[in-house]
């Protein structure tokens, strides 16, 4: 009766814990400039930039933050990331965030299924035991280079190496994936970055306008100026 009562108990603590809300969030965050903070405050990971130039080389950063109970700040964070390998491929070299320099194992690559399984890390002890409340931390960097203009998206999934997993501060068991946010991220190929999208909208509405209205004007070349009337 006294296993009986204990098992109860556990099950009831696992179903209490599921229906309070989700425990840890993590999000790739795509970067054409690896993120020089490693802590930001908030309820939002970091922003992803849109687009990206052609043939360019670029980041997708693994950022966690321990949203729901138990709150005892995330001592290691692993997922597998997705990605579309007929426009980026994968630079196998994975950089450590100093908030997660121990790895229960290193990251595997695989460029023709388009999976780096096993992304993530775990702290150092003592372990640091806010970390990711009321904010998200940078746990790792992958280096990626697009080979293809066109549209890529980046997903995360559960851990599919059983000896990484996300786990809480002061917690025996890990967390359960069920319990966790797994983001994506879609980015596109072939427009400028430093481009924003309304600028390019508005770029385009106003050489619309130029044709319709019938002349078309060209940079300035040497010493003239072309201009062609319809």
């Amino acid at each position: 009766m006294r296993l009986f009562a204990l098992v109860a108990v556990i099950l009831a603590t696992v179903v209490q814990q599921s229906a309070a809300g989700v425990v840890v969030r993590v999000a790739p965050v795509v970067v054409s400039v690896p993120s020089t903070a490693i802590r930001v405050i908030g309820l939002s990971p970091p922003a992803s930039v849109e687009s990206l130039p052609p043939n360019s080389t670029f980041w997708v950063e693994l950022w966690a933050s321990n949203t729901g109970a138990p709150l005892g700040g995330l001592a290691c964070v692993y997922a597998d990331l997705t990605f579309s390998t007929a426009v980026v491929d994968a630079v196998p070299v994975e950089i450590n965030s100093p908030l997660f320099p121990l790895l229960a194992t290193t990251a595997v690559f695989d460029e023709v299924g388009g999976i780096v399984a096993a992304v993530g890390g775990c702290q150092t002890a003592p372990a640091i035991s806010d970390l990711g409340l009321g904010e998200w931390v940078l746990v790792k960097r992958l280096e990626f280079s697009a080979t293809d203009t066109g549209v890529a998206e980046f997903s995360l999934l559960p851990s599919s190496d059983p000896f990484a997993a996300t786990s809480i501060v002061g917690e025996l068991f890990p967390v359960n994936d069920v319990d966790i946010d797994f983001g994506s991220q879609t980015v596109l190929w072939g427009m400028n970055a430093d481009v924003p999208t309304a600028s390019f909208w508005a770029i385009l509405s106003f050489a619309l306008l130029i044709l319709i209205g019938g002349t078309v004007v060209f940079p300035r070349t040497g010493a003239r100026e072309n201009q062609v009337s319809h």
